[in-house]
């Protein structure tokens, strides 16, 4: 959480992030992931192709804080990125 609200390096505020939300314990995954969608707010962008791998993902993941936090993600990201949240959402095919 810290990295997406005070980092003043943003690119390494985003790759501790985003190898957070791929790697860790169901919890770290969550607040990752969760925090994808507060720089996605503070920031205005992040690199579409990997939000859209990392929240789909997310959003089908098998632990349900996970879930909960993409869900958060998404709608942060819909707010800022609405083309990304679109294709996010496409992606997102739970089994």
């Amino acid at each position: 959480m810290s990295a997406a609200f005070h980092q003043s390096d943003r690119e390494f505020a985003r790759r501790v992030i985003f190898e957070h939300a791929r790697n860790g314990s169901d919890g770290t995954r969550a607040t990752a992931v969760l925090c994808i969608g507060h720089v996605a707010r503070i920031d205005g962008d992040l690199p579409p192709d990997l939000v859209v791998e990392l929240v789909a993902d997310a959003l089908c993941d098998e632990d349900p804080a996970v879930r909960g936090q993409a869900i958060a993600a998404l709608q942060d990201i819909e707010c800022v990125m609405p083309d990304t949240a679109a294709r996010i959402k496409a992606l997102a095919s739970c089994k």
